[in-house]
């Protein structure tokens, strides 16, 4: 079993000719954490990833041992998402 809570490897989205997030790759194994960063720094589009509502171009993101193209409704019933 992996000790990470989220974890993404070579993780990218690309919209149009623009990259939202590009080779990103990471690992938290802390049950919580926040995300910061500048406006436009791909934060929403990393979020709608590992809650799968967006689908990486290329790469994989895993949260909590399951990726959310395939078990986007579990990941979304045991993680919690407050903006701002």
């Amino acid at each position: 079993m992996n000790d990470a809570w989220i974890e993404s490897d070579s993780l990218s989205k690309k919209f149009s000719e623009s990259y939202a997030i590009n080779d990103v790759s990471f690992k938290l194994v802390e049950n919580s954490s926040s995300l910061i960063g500048p406006n436009r720094a791909g934060k929403s589009t990393l979020i709608g990833m590992m809650e799968g509502l967006i689908h990486p171009t290329n790469g994989y993101t895993r949260v909590l041992n399951r990726y959310p193209e395939e078990s986007a409704l579990e990941i979304r019933k045991k993680i919690g998402f407050t903006s701002e």
